[in-house]
């Protein structure tokens, strides 16, 4: 093989490795990943919070209903 012709074909090589380095680098298919997984995250910790801050109050109207209820007389 003439040493034209190798330069040649490691300059292909050569571009081909870099356009495969670039494609990775443009994808963003884990970007997309990442996004859902944060936003899935913060509606879990947002639902814990939510449900963490009403129980409490919910709690409470209960013993008030169940305190109200108790002195009722059915017969």
């Amino acid at each position: 093989m003439r040493k034209g012709a190798a330069l040649f074909l490691s300059q292909i090589r050569a571009r081909a490795k870099m356009k495969k380095i670039w494609t990775f680098i443009a994808s963003d298919d884990g970007a997309v990943t990442v996004d859902w997984v944060v936003l899935t995250a913060a509606m879990a910790g947002l639902a814990a919070l939510i449900s963490s801050e009403m129980g409490t109050g919910i709690m409470g109207l209960a013993d008030a209903l169940a305190s109200y209820m108790a002195n009722w007389d059915f017969s």
